[in-house]
């Protein structure tokens, strides 16, 4: 079997959990310190086209909790629920990775939708987000060496989310860890060879 490094995977599927630190604007409100989300989730998937280069899809779920509020319009009985903070979307764009014999740090830059809310909207809406970061996975024996375990995976994001009554400018800070499945190769192992001589020749 081919070295890790000279023998690099062709698709990455990562899955694992996800912490959350925004900060950030809403409205014309002063700067504010959203909670932390500890409850969050992330699921992408990577294709390589050569030993360093490839494409990236990411998704991420983050969900601190529902606050219960009434309907001004409904007796007793009558309520609804709105996020007090949520962030979560996906994007897709590029990932170069940096492959060894036991572990492969990698970049990603990513461009995508985010469907965020805050105490100060009770609404969710959609937004563009932007995923700039990177991380490192250490390569295990296990699976035959398909799986790998993503150590850390740290990211910046900005996200602009418009609501009915306000908007929002948000920095976030995601960490992630987990565990990372490995698919097909970009070079082949090399072929099983059997060579004999004869001495003397004849």
């Amino acid at each position: 079997r081919a070295a890790a490094d000279d023998s690099p995977s062709k698709w990455d599927i990562f899955a694992g959990y996800s912490y959350l630190a925004p900060h950030g604007t809403v409205g014309t409100v002063q700067p504010l310190t959203p909670q932390a989300i500890d409850y969050g989730a992330i699921l992408s998937v990577a294709r390589y086209f050569n030993k360093y280069a490839g494409v990236q899809l990411e998704a991420d779920e983050h969900i601190l909790n529902q606050t219960p509020y009434m309907l001004p319009s409904c007796s007793s009985g009558c309520g609804s629920t709105y996020a007090n903070d949520d962030f979560s979307g996906g994007g897709g764009g590029l990932i170069f990775r940096f492959p060894a014999a036991d572990v492969t740090p990698f970049v990603h830059a990513l461009v995508g939708l985010e469907y965020g809310g805050t105490l100060h909207s009770p609404n969710d809406a959609f937004g563009a987000v932007l995923t700039a970061g990177g991380g490192m996975d250490y390569n295990t024996p296990f699976f035959d060496h398909h799986l790998a375990i993503r150590i850390f995976q740290a990211d910046f994001q900005y996200t602009h989310e418009n609501w009915p009554d306000a908007r929002g400018n948000f920095n976030m800070a995601r960490l992630s860890a987990g565990f990372v499945y490995h698919i097909g190769s970009i070079t082949p192992p090399p072929p099983v060879t059997l060579a004999c001589s004869a001495s003397p020749a004849s």
